[in-house]
């Protein structure tokens, strides 16, 4: 571990997780690359001097860094590695969260590890969630403290309209009963068979036509 002080802030450093005696991260979210020997084109050696390395926003915003370990490259992402380093590996079901939802911000003091849900309480609270400037729902009932659901990928739902669709799931629908077939023959009186074994209704007339027509079939093929 070693600190430094700059723009009269302490800045502490750990090790990066995996990648020890090659990379430190700060508190502050920085990145530092320890010296190391690099070979040239023409096959000598020279030492490139330690540096802060540049970030870019390769994932989905949020700053990364490609780190070297044993020739192989990986894109890691600074929130990440300031929370492996300080707090731990992220607990199982959990995700690094920006309390102030500045992707940019990875101070120690601005992240943690929490659920999804939790992250995207934080979006809501700071504004900074997609549907967050909505402050009704379709139908017109508010999205406040009492009527509002937060669900683990950050949507809201409307509590009322919930209740509301239960409701009408729980009425049993109306048996429609057919009063004719298809073809338009009167399912009632001499032309409607019950099915003993299923109790379906079917047309006696279509059951004669269907037997007429594989008799004229049958002769026609003879």
């Amino acid at each position: 571990m070693r600190a430094e002080t700059e723009f009269h802030l302490v800045e502490t450093w750990l090790p990066v997780v995996g990648y020890e005696g090659r990379y430190e991260v700060s508190d502050l979210g920085r990145v530092y690359a320890h010296d190391r020997e690099q070979v040239t084109p023409s096959g000598g050696v020279y030492v490139r001097p330690g540096l802060i390395m540049s970030t870019a926003a390769r994932s989905a915003g949020y700053p990364t860094v490609t780190l070297c370990k044993n020739g192989v490259t990986r894109n890691h992402t600074v929130h990440v590695l300031v929370l492996t380093a300080f707090v731990g590996p992220c607990p199982d079901g959990m995700e690094g969260c920006h309390g102030n939802d500045i992707k940019t911000d990875n101070r120690l003091c601005n992240l943690r590890w929490d659920t999804q849900s939790a992250n995207a309480d934080d979006s809501v609270r700071n504004g900074t969630h997609n549907m967050a400037s909505k402050t009704h729902c379709p139908s017109g009932h508010p999205y406040d403290a009492e009527n509002t659901r937060i669900t683990p990928a950050g949507h809201r739902i409307c509590r009322a309209c919930h209740r509301d669709s239960e409701r009408g799931r729980r009425v049993p629908k109306p048996k429609v009963i057919k009063t004719h077939c298809k073809h338009g023959h009167p399912l009632s009186g001499d032309n409607l068979y019950i099915v003993p074994s299923t109790g379906k209704r079917q047309c006696r007339q279509c059951y004669r036509d269907r037997k007429q027509a594989a008799k004229r079939l049958a002769a026609a093929s003879q």
